[in-house]
């Protein structure tokens, strides 16, 4: 998608495919977020999330285990 307000029309025109469908998810959709250190805390979430595939954590402990880590490196971030 376009990431210029009023050009996504274009590029879901510019396939043979049905482009179309991911502009139809736009009210819906969250945007993943970013920051200057997304690489360090998504590898880390990554890492936290081995422990629920594994059931040695529940969801809900690694949400709160993954919100912790990225709060301490976004605050290093704001520094």
């Amino acid at each position: 998608m376009s990431a210029y307000t009023g050009t996504s029309d274009k590029w879901a025109e510019s396939a043979d495919f049905n482009l179309q469908a991911y502009l139809n998810m736009m009210d819906d959709m969250v945007i993943r977020p970013y920051s200057r250190s997304t690489v360090t805390w998504e590898n880390e979430n990554s890492e936290i999330l081995k422990d629920v595939y594994t059931g040695d954590k529940t969801m809900e402990e690694a949400c709160k285990a993954m919100a912790e880590q990225m709060n301490e490196k976004l605050a290093e971030e704001a520094q």
